[in-house]
């Protein structure tokens, strides 16, 4: 039986900024030659624009929803 290759994973750099206040020159981010996809992890407090921002630079996002008291 043959076994097939796997597939190559990507590597992704979680951001944790919670007001939306980083910036970024292009979508990815480099560690030691591995290129990383961004990923931000926002609050509410960030604001629309800066998301709009993220949109067009083709960061993705996550909008963390959890109170800081929880």
């Amino acid at each position: 039986m043959r076994r097939k290759k796997a597939k190559k994973q990507g590597h992704y750099c979680l951001v944790y900024d919670r007001e939306g206040r980083c910036t970024w020159e292009a979508p990815t981010s480099a560690m030691n030659g591995v290129p990383m996809q961004i990923v931000e992890v926002v609050t509410k407090a960030a604001r629309k624009e800066y998301l709009a921002y993220l949109r067009d630079m083709g960061i993705s996002y996550l909008i963390n929803n959890f109170s800081e008291s929880q």
